[in-house]
């Protein structure tokens, strides 16, 4: 550490007497080229002394830092206050000199050729060439310049005075570049450290921002926020942090301003019109510039935005007729601003090319194919959620069994403003019989399927209904048949979206409740993790919940057996499948299961808070006798309030199954079926997914972005 910190002051001294040196040359030496080459030399100088300071930082303790004399005295803080003192003087010396002409370079003693050469070259008169604005409808307008030569074919180059033909070179008028207000200040951190950093002066912005780069150079403490952003034609960014900034001139001297700023990415693409010769400006001569090259193309890394801005001003303001920059006094020095006209140090005409590629569209879009989203630290919930939430806590009940008794979240009422619906259910049963007829087995399976329904006491027959009440809704229901299903072929779901008479449906009365489903990628993740893994789920899960009595009126259906004559009512006793609530009521009574019994089955207690998906539980452990506590201790957790499946029907998925026939009472997955419709690779033991590439004519950086772009592409 001791011999770096040698190193560094050597270093920083070469620095420091910089400035001394490059007065001491000669004036016949001192030319544009060689203080460039002194600027770059003191550039590459100081780059270094940076990265060995922020080493020095970084590899010593505190205790270190308040003993040794280098952090102490700010001897890196006085260096870089010489460099940029240093800087500054070699570029106003280096605006000061104009670039040399053609007859400069040639001495006496130079080429004699090359000086007969251009003796012998004729020279054109001057003429006053039409410009083009580049709008097209002026095209036709636009008048044709014509070639005419003076000469004879026998006339030779060397003996002609003057030539009359012209070379129309910049036939397009451009227009004046633009300046924007920048300035090279000094920017610190709550904890003192600070940094100089290029900013741009922009009274269009409400706020300041600075860059992801200049908040880690400072190691900003970050508050976390949302923020959007909007600029020109609505355009949008998200700020997710603020930081606390203060903002003074480069040298530390003068006042001080504090602010809070948000962080993005980048601030700006702005790029300045080209060199400007800013010796011919006379009415900024001898001002001391906030940013000693106003057309470099040095990154911006904080805007002050007018939060800031009637701060920093002071009085001063000079001008120069038209085209002309604008200098405003400022507490960072002079900045300039404004269109500027054709006053390059060079007359070699400049083409500009662009080419129009939207990286950063394409880059966000690329990211959702890589990552997963980004979970809020504390999730924020809508009004509605709020009480939905405050509805399960108030109302909700146990009845002698253990069950979960809870009330519907209506969003107001009861009573509800809701229409007839015995009509249509009646309908929706009718057409339901028609597909009965041709398919007898689909009749069969429906009624087994709704006879256990009852035969379980999740619904009950009612008799007919009271005419004097509105407060019943009938709930049409049809067969979803899933073929690949090991238990149940054809299910019954009930659409609760349905319309009555009035246009509202049941699940338009009903709160939906916050999103208490866990992404599938964090359960799959979270399960891979354990050596040996459970994978079973929970037997009707939802006609495990009772609904309250009071509110079994809205879940009525209709149904009428095949062997039966008479339609008959019924009231779906519990959670049912296709109400807008049920997911929301389901996965919170687990989560209200886990508060309540969890305590007893600690085990059991984290698998319900976060390995459940929907219905099923995706769980293990990385050993045998705690995968099997864990197993029990969930059987007892969940037999406390809701029946579960017996173990011995359940599948569970192992990586090693000779290890697992050891496990006493814990049976295997069976094998899987070979079929066309899920084919599979390798024998019965295991499953192996595969992938097919394909040939790419390039390998072009654009388009292996777009392939996996193209997923979240849902346009037509």
């Amino acid at each position: 550490m001791r011999e770096k910190i040698e190193m560094q002051k050597a270093a920083m001294h070469s620095i420091e007497r910089a400035l001394a040196n490059f007065r001491k040359t000669p004036k016949a030496k001192m030319n544009r080229t060689a203080i460039q080459q002194r600027m770059n030399l003191l550039k590459t100088n100081f780059a270094q002394c940076e990265r060995t300071h922020a080493e020095l930082v970084i590899n010593s303790t505190a205790e270190f830092r308040q003993e040794e004399k280098y952090f102490t005295d700010h001897l890196f803080i006085n260096c870089e206050d010489q460099f940029y003192e240093a800087l500054d003087y070699m570029a106003e010396k280096y605006q000061q000199l104009t670039p040399p002409t053609h007859d400069d370079t040639q001495e006496s003693g130079g080429n004699n050729s090359s000086i007969s050469a251009a003796k012998a070259t004729p020279h054109l008169p001057r003429i006053s060439l039409p410009k083009f604005t580049g709008n097209f409808i002026e095209w036709e307008t636009f008048p044709k310049s014509e070639v005419v030569p003076s000469t004879t074919p026998d006339t030779k180059l060397g003996e002609s005075s003057t030539v009359t033909s012209h070379l129309l070179s910049n036939p397009i008028e451009k227009p004046a570049g633009t300046l924007l207000a920048t300035a090279w200040i000094r920017v610190s951190a709550a904890d003192g450290r600070f940094s100089v950093f290029r900013a741009l002066l922009d009274q269009g912005s409400a706020i300041t921002l600075v860059t992801e780069r200049l908040a880690q150079r400072l190691r900003l403490n970050r508050q976390r926020i949302d923020v959007t952003i909007s600029g020109i034609s609505g355009a949008s960014v998200s700020a997710k942090h603020s930081v606390h900034i203060k903002v003074t001139a480069r040298h530390g001297k003068g006042p001080s301003y504090s602010t809070s700023a948000l962080i993005l990415k980048s601030l700006t693409t702005y790029v300045p019109p080209r060199s400007i010769n800013l010796s011919s400006l006379s009415h900024i001569s001898g001002l001391k510039l906030a940013d000693h090259d106003p057309t470099s193309h040095e990154g911006i890394d904080i805007l002050i935005g007018a939060d800031l801005y009637g701060c920093i001003l002071l009085d001063g303001l000079r001008r120069d007729g038209q085209n002309q920059p604008v200098a405003q006094n400022t507490i960072f020095g002079w900045i300039l601003s404004g269109v500027t006209s054709d006053i390059s140090s060079s007359s070699v005409p400049s083409l500009t090319a662009h080419h129009c590629c939207p990286t950063s569209e394409l880059t966000n879009q690329i990211r959702r194919f890589w990552e997963v989203e980004e979970l809020p630290p504390q999730i924020h919930l809508t009004e509605e959620e709020q009480r939905c939430e405050e509805h399960f806590r108030t109302t909700h009940t146990r009845d002698e069994a253990g069950r979960y008794v809870l009330r519907l979240p209506f969003k107001q009422g009861p009573p509800i403003e809701i229409g007839e619906s015995r009509y249509s259910a009646l309908r929706s049963l009718q057409h339901l019989e028609t597909r009965f007829n041709s398919n007898s087995t689909l009749a069969d399976e429906y009624a087994a399927f709704l006879n256990e329904y009852e035969h379980l006491g999740h619904m009950k027959s009612v008799a007919s209904p009271d005419s004097s009440t509105s407060q019943i809704v009938y709930i049409p229901h049809h067969a979803v048949i899933k073929e690949s299903s090991s238990t149940t072929r054809v299910r019954v779901v009930f659409n609760a979206s349905h319309k009555t008479s009035n246009g509202l449906s049941l699940n338009d009365h009903l709160m939906i409740g916050q999103k208490l489903q866990p992404d599938i990628s964090a359960v799959l993740l979270r399960w891979r993790q354990f050596r040996y893994a459970y994978a079973t789920d929970i037997t009707k899960m939802y006609r495990q919940i009772r609904i309250d009595p009071r509110d079994i009126n809205y879940q009525r259906i209709l149904w009428k057996a095949p062997h039966e004559s008479a339609v008959k009512e019924f009231q779906l006793l519990t959670v049912t499948y296709g109400t807008a609530s049920a997911p929301y009521m389901a996965l919170r009574v687990l989560q209200q299961l886990a508060q309540d019994e969890g305590a007893n089955f600690p085990l059991a207690k984290s698998i319900l808070q976060s390995h459940i998906y929907v219905d099923d539980c995706l769980f293990g452990a990385d050993d045998k006798p705690l995968a099997l506590q864990t197993r029990n201790q969930l059987i007892q957790l969940l037999g406390t309030a809701i029946r579960i499946i017996t173990f011995d029907q359940a599948q569970y998925p192992f990586h090693n199954r000779q290890n697992v026939r050891s496990i006493s009472g814990i049976p295997i997955m069976p094998p899987f079926l070979k079929s066309e419709k899920y084919p599979f690779l390798g024998g019965s033991e295991t499953a192996t997914i595969y992938l097919v590439m394909k040939s790419m004519d390039s390998l072009m950086p654009r388009r292996q972005r777009t392939g996996p772009v193209s997923i979240y592409d849902f346009r037509p």
